[in-house]
């Protein structure tokens, strides 16, 4: 099966797919998921392997709500509840990553505020960004812990 007759068959888009991996360190590309895929790109033609099927039917519903989130216009204090993150975390994360998120009702110096809406972005992939973001920083601090120490 190709990954074109796939996704017809569960109403997904090959960009959803990608996104979802990409949020969920999934390895798309790799021999797992397609059949000799030599490349970091993904052709309506690509065949497909079982474990695809199966992972990827498994969490429909899953994808499903990636899908819905990714494009739905969200405040930011929906994306708080949703993830269960301070709002403010979001807010520091969007505005040092503003370059590529389509907003709405940014500030007068085009900051995210409590009243701006986002879409085209998961808020998944918002929860995946600050948890890395908090991991660098707690690492950051517990280096500099060490060499306080030696």
């Amino acid at each position: 099966m190709t990954i074109n007759e796939f996704c017809k068959k569960n109403n997904v888009t090959q960009y959803i797919i990608k996104c979802y991996s990409r949020t969920f360190d999934i390895d798309l590309f790799s021999n797992k998921y397609l059949v000799n895929n030599t490349s970091d790109w993904i052709s309506d033609l690509d065949t497909i392997t079982p474990e695809f099927i199966t992972y990827f039917t498994k969490f429909q519903d899953e994808i499903l709500e990636y899908e819905n989130d990714f494009f739905a216009i969200k405040k930011i204090e929906d994306i708080a509840d949703k993830i269960n993150v301070d709002v403010n975390q979001i807010l520091n994360y969007l505005n040092n990553s503003k370059s590529y998120i389509k907003s709405y009702y940014l500030s007068e110096n085009n900051d995210f505020v409590l009243t701006s809406k986002i879409e085209k972005i998961s808020s998944y992939q918002i929860l995946k960004e600050i948890q890395l973001e908090n991991r660098i920083n707690l690492m950051t601090k517990n280096s500099k812990n060490i060499n306080l120490h030696h």
